[in-house]
């Protein structure tokens, strides 16, 4: 396998990715004390004729029989990526309400919704998606080219979809973002992480403009539509499954080494395969030269003659776990080491991807209590065991899923408290005064969001996930959303460009 498989590897991005949150900013002045702080001006929801009359998912009436992914290739491919175009899209979606001129913002996207668009509308409408993504042939060398081009094509649908709203076109608007929200989620739906991630991203863009909905006059209440996405909207479930599995895939001979059924001469070639490979994994991305040393010299020495000498301590590890001194002497030096690295390697796998399945909620305090000791005993046993190289900072992972899911809980609770203060014409003085909706717990805590009153508004706020800042994750803050209530925004304030 070459360097530039592994140095383009589905795992490796997806180590790197799983270190930085989804995140984005969105017009509105910062709140000091929360490292997501917003001011929201919100006005009256107008009396709706239907609970459901905007949705951000197809019914199955609307749904086109088929696989979505050639529709999304294809539009990749149209789209392509280009870096001027892409910064002149993410300029406009950074422009405040003063700054922004949709004339020329339209300008940008005019070509994509001409060329891309129209695929994106039959792609979003299928009902399945399978990106035919090679794990199981290519494993962890599997390139992913066509993500560049997805997190471009988010962009300029989250700018269309700016504009629609802009000029109070929310017909328009919720097909645009109901696009945007089926591309996170068929990315969900993935065997790799790095997919799953960048659905994360392609989901915190079509939240901003969510924002926006909810701060424009005159707006529709988004409350039930927004209760009836799919929880969570990008899983990972299927990801973790695949990711569990990567060292397999990538040396399907290792299922020999457990099986016992291998030579000295297979073991000193299978050993020089796997720790060479991971020695170039780990020096052309970013990881210590002790641990591609460590790989590097494991390599070498399994690729001496037949009789080299089994590591000491997996020779001690296998008599620990029930063999005979005479036995383990018995076996092939090679095989002896190889099969210590991987039974320690599973070992880890196992403590990482335990917790996957659980509500973060869940997750957090025993995995707080028990997980910073075993990340440094990983890390301290990554310069002697490679293998490790190819797990993923699962916590990371955790925290980018949960900060998506809080994002959506967010806006619904913002959506109750407009629609409490439409009725009554104030905001509550607690939470607990909406009564006509369910107001969802934060679920980052699994408890409601902190709420107060400031001066009339309403301040929504909420602790950072405690996994962030667990396994050299680098910490990501909490949120806050000071709500302004302003009854007479009724009117959509002309922009430049009108």
């Amino acid at each position: 396998m070459s360097s530039e498989r592994w140095a383009c590897g589905v795992v490796v991005a997806a180590c790197l990715v799983a270190r930085a949150g989804a995140s984005g900013q969105v017009a509105g002045g910062p709140v000091a004390g929360a490292a997501d702080a917003r001011t929201l001006t919100v006005g009256r929801a107008p009396a709706a004729m239907r609970a459901l009359e905007y949705q951000f998912a197809y019914r199955p009436i609307d749904e086109i029989d088929g696989d979505a992914s050639s529709q999304w290739y294809q539009a990749c491919v149209l789209h392509g990526t280009d870096d001027a175009r892409s910064e002149a899209i993410s300029g406009w979606l950074a422009r405040t309400p003063e700054e922004f001129d949709q004339d020329a913002a339209w300008g940008a996207v005019s070509g994509f919704i001409h060329d891309v668009y129209p695929l994106l509308r039959v792609a979003a409408r299928k009902d399945r998606c399978d990106w035919g993504t090679p794990i199981r042939s290519e494993s962890i060398g599997t390139m992913l080219p066509e993500l560049a081009a997805l997190r471009d094509i988010a962009r300029a649908l989250s700018l269309k979809a700016r504009i629609e709203m802009l000029n109070k076109d929310f017909a328009s608007a919720t097909e645009t973002l109901t696009i945007g929200l089926e591309l996170a989620s068929d990315l969900g739906d993935s065997p790799t992480l790095i997919q799953g991630l960048v659905g994360f991203s392609v989901a915190t863009l079509m939240c901003e403009q969510l924002e926006r909905w909810v701060q424009t006059p005159g707006a529709p209440g988004l409350y039930w539509p927004l209760s009836r996405l799919e929880n969570p909207l990008v899983s990972l479930r299927r990801a973790y499954s695949f990711e569990s599995s990567m060292l397999e895939f990538t040396f399907p001979d290792l299922a020999r080494v457990q099986s016992g059924a291998i030579s000295q001469e297979e073991a000193a070639r299978l050993s020089a395969e796997v720790f060479s490979n991971l020695a170039e994994m780990g020096s052309e991305n970013g990881a210590g030269p002790a641990a591609a040393g460590s790989a590097a010299g494991a390599g070498s020495a399994a690729g001496s003659p037949v009789s080299v000498a089994a590591d000491p301590r997996a020779r001690a590890s296998l008599i620990a776990g029930g063999m005979t001194a005479a036995e383990v002497d018995a076996l092939p030096g090679a095989y002896v080491t190889l099969r210590w690295q991987l039974e320690n390697f599973q070992k880890y796998a196992d403590e990482v991807f335990k917790w996957s399945s659980l509500p973060y909620a869940e997750v957090e305090p025993s995995m707080m209590r028990v997980w910073p000791a075993m990340a440094a005993e990983m890390e301290g046993a990554r310069s002697e065991q490679p293998m490790l190289m190819v797990l993923p900072a699962i916590n990371n992972t955790f925290v980018s899923s949960v900060m998506l899911e809080r994002r959506i809980a967010l806006l619904r609770v913002i959506e109750a408290l407009r629609q409490h203060a439409t009725a009554s014409g104030a905001f509550p003085a607690s939470l607990a005064e909406i009564v006509d909706v369910p107001v969802p717990n934060d679920p980052v805590t699994g408890l409601a969001f902190e709420y107060r009153l400031d001066a009339g508004a309403a301040v929504l706020s909420g602790r950072a996930p405690k996994l962030a800042v667990v396994g050299g994750g680098g910490g990501r803050g909490g949120v806050e959303r000071r709500i302004v209530w302003d009854p007479a925004a009724v009117e959509v304030p002309k922009a430049k460009g009108d």
